[in-house]
């Protein structure tokens, strides 16, 4: 699901409309196929699980805050309205610091599938070792 919420205000003397928002995603996705069989006189439970696109690379869980100002002209806010919330090339990331990212690849030797995990954020990661000590 894909949340957004934004204000603005506009400043007659230049005709410019400035705003500031925020879009969450968040996004859970299994491309599966499963046939299970369940034999319940012999206590028995047979499972058989495989991707629908073995090919391709699969999004399976996303979730995002991505903060945001803009600034546009009012005159073509008028001529293209939907330009305001759909593909704005005006809109520009806000940043508090450089992005931390992770990347893990799991699950090739066991499963025979790779599972690529990334982590990008601009919070600062906790240092478990600095808490200890």
């Amino acid at each position: 699901s894909l949340a957004q919420s934004s204000m603005g205000f506009v400043t007659p003397f230049n005709h410019k409309h400035y705003s500031a928002g925020v879009n969450k995603n968040f996004q859970v996705n299994l491309p599966i196929r499963a046939e299970v069989d369940l034999d319940f006189a012999n206590n028995k439970v047979a499972a058989k699980v495989q991707p629908l696109d073995q090919h391709n690379k699969q999004n399976l869980f996303e979730y995002s805050t991505v903060p945001y100002t803009s600034q546009q002209s009012v005159l073509q806010m008028a001529q293209n309205p939907q330009e305001q919330t759909h593909g704005n090339s005006n809109n520009k990331r806000v940043h508090v610091r450089h992005a931390n990212q992770i990347h893990k690849t799991f699950g090739q030797d066991s499963t025979g599938y790779a599972f690529d995990f990334n982590y990008h954020s601009e919070q600062k990661f906790i240092d478990f070792a600095a808490l200890y000590n």
